[in-house]
């Protein structure tokens, strides 16, 4: 059955009853332009198989048709799994390592702050105790009978000599950030290259319509239905297993270069990458 029959059949159980497309949008919260797309057979104004399917079903129960018969008709004619109920932009692991890397370099920030902290601390501390040791040092003076000139003199040199200790601190501090800026530099730089050493890409593009199926790295399968003129765009590190619905309806990429499938039409066919594990 084609999708043009199914939307004359559900179209005359509609008008039997004298019902409006309004009627129906009101009740399965479906767009009126979709209802007519249905009626009408129009395949490219409707979304992807898998949600039109749902939609049809929802119109045949409100028609008090046979709506799982006619969900399993429609499904027929794009060959897809009735299961499928998600369908996302294909994942990579590739993002995941960005995300790795990025939270490296965060980790790195938070230990150099940390670090920041700490001398920040044993500065003021250090200058604390200098303050205190030099009260000690004027009230000893003064029981000792030292002259006003000398505890200036002593004074000063203190002065001097905590100006040069905070230089010497400051100059520490700032190697210390140098150093870990460098190591934040290092391990962008690391995960940068692995980024671009890891990745691959395989491309499909339809030129008739095609079911596809891919499974990553982490195993996780994602599915697509493509009509023609579409492309999808796979990343990954490893492995790639690829499985075409109509193979002789497609073309293939593995890394901006074609290759050769030798494959008819509604052929399935199953493909391994990177092309020298199959």
């Amino acid at each position: 059955m084609s999708l043009e029959n199914i939307g004359k059949i559900l179209k005359e159980a509609r008008l039997s009853k004298n019902i409006d497309l309004k009627e129906v949008h009101e009740h399965i919260k479906v767009g009126i332009h979709i209802l007519k797309a249905i009626e009408e057979g129009d395949e490219k104004s409707l979304p992807h198989p898998i949600y039109a399917k749902s939609f049809i079903q929802a119109y045949a129960k409100f028609l008090d048709l046979d709506w799982k018969k006619i969900g399993e008709e429609y499904a027929d004619l794009y060959k897809f799994d009735n299961k499928i109920d998600k369908l996302d932009k294909l994942p990579t692991t590739i993002e995941d390592n960005k995300k790795y890397y990025l939270q490296i370099g965060f980790y790195l920030s938070i230990i150099a702050l940390v670090m920041v902290i700490i001398l920040f601390f044993s500065f003021f501390s250090k200058k604390r105790n200098s303050i205190k040791e030099s009260a000690v040092y004027n009230n000893s003076s003064q029981i000792n009978g030292s002259t006003p000139q000398e505890n200036v003199l002593e004074e000063q040199s203190s002065n001097i000599n905590e100006t040069l200790s905070l230089a010497e601190q400051n100059n520490t501090l700032q190697e210390n950030m140098n150093k870990n800026n460098s190591n934040i530099n290092e391990t962008q730089n690391i995960a940068e290259k692995s980024f671009s050493i890891s990745t691959q890409k395989v491309e499909v593009v339809a030129k008739d319509q095609c079911w596809v199926q891919a499974k990553l790295d982490n195993n996780k399968t994602q599915e697509y239905y493509l009509y023609p003129n579409d492309k999808i765009t796979i990343k990954f590190n490893n492995n790639l297993e690829l499985k075409l619905g109509n193979a002789g309806g497609v073309k293939v990429y593995f890394n901006n270069k074609e290759i050769s499938l030798s494959a008819e039409k509604k052929e399935v066919k199953i493909l391994h990458f990177p092309l020298n594990n199959q």
